[in-house]
């Protein structure tokens, strides 16, 4: 009797959760829809310059942030563990990630300018993690540690710092470009100073060499904790060192040697290649322990 009442119980939970997978798909694309449509909006206001849309979007952008919280939020309740385990989990978490800082950016500095192309990359990131997303309860028992989870949501966190620093650089070079040249085009009108892009870039590295580096140290920490060594011989671990220590070297130059404007954008860009590289080639790579997630 107790085992039917087992097997009967199993088979609604993996009914119940076959149904909450399909749901969970179904959310996903929306807050994909949603990351396309302020895409449009923001596309919108900037190219017909009008500044009601773009203040629209401005408070659009934070609602849109809560859905996404409430998406992780129901993936972390039905999948029982935060989605970190997976590349296509912290993918949708860097999304989320890169608005947020995006969000805080806009409501501090009260640029919009940058809502185009950080709701076009938070599109790309959602809609790719919702394609190939594995909604399937369960965990890898090296995945639950805490200290573990905080490791790769920090990295996370300083990917996304790095992600603004890497857009708002790509501004940069654009809007000088173009005052150059005299020929004052999108980025002109889109009322943000050279002074204004190299700021944010500067904080967002800022950040996110301060995120990155605290990750770098749980990391080690979980590792000698669970293994008893520290793994220097890992290429997912020898790559975002060598990537903390390049923004470090950029913001060295910035502060101590008065370096900014195109040099550290260019920087900036290449530390963010360095990332790329970090995240999707090395992870890829059977000697890494990192392609466990």
């Amino acid at each position: 009797m107790n085992r039917w009442s087992e097997f009967a119980e199993q088979s609604a939970v993996q009914a119940w959760f076959g149904n909450g997978g399909a749901l969970l798909r179904i959310v996903s694309l929306i807050v994909a829809g949603l990351y396309f449509v302020m895409w449009a909006w923001y596309s919108a206001a900037f190219l017909r310059e009008a500044n009601k849309l773009a203040g629209i979007g401005k408070l659009a952008a934070p609602a849109v942030a809560l859905a996404h919280v409430c998406y992780l939020a129901s993936i972390t309740v039905l999948m029982k563990h935060p989605p970190l385990t997976t590349i296509s989990e912290s993918v949708t978490t860097l999304a989320f990630m890169i608005v947020l800082i995006h969000v805080y950016i806009e409501l501090r500095t009260g640029s919009r300018s940058g809502g185009m192309p950080i709701f076009f990359l938070a599109f790309i990131l959602q809609g790719v993690s919702s394609i190939y997303m594995n909604f399937a309860p369960g965990v890898p028992r090296m995945m639950s540690n805490p200290l573990l989870m905080m490791h790769v949501a920090l990295a996370l966190m300083g990917y996304a710092a790095f992600g603004i620093a890497f857009l708002y650089s790509v501004m940069y070079l654009m809007l000088r470009r173009e005052i150059k040249s005299g020929n004052f085009g999108l980025m002109f009108r889109g009322g943000q100073s050279l002074e204004e892009l190299d700021e944010v870039n500067f904080r967002a590295s800022l950040a996110g060499v301060g995120l990155l580096t605290v990750s770098i140290i749980l990391g080690f920490t979980w590792s000698q904790i669970s293994f008893g060594q520290l793994p220097f011989g890992d290429p997912k671990v020898m790559m975002t060192v060598f990537t903390a220590l390049v923004y470090c070297v950029v913001l060295v130059f910035k502060t101590q040697f008065g370096w900014h404007g195109k040099r550290i954008a260019v920087l900036s860009i290449c530390g963010f290649l360095l990332v790329i590289i970090s995240i999707v080639v090395v992870n890829v790579m059977p000697l890494s322990f990192h392609t466990v997630y």
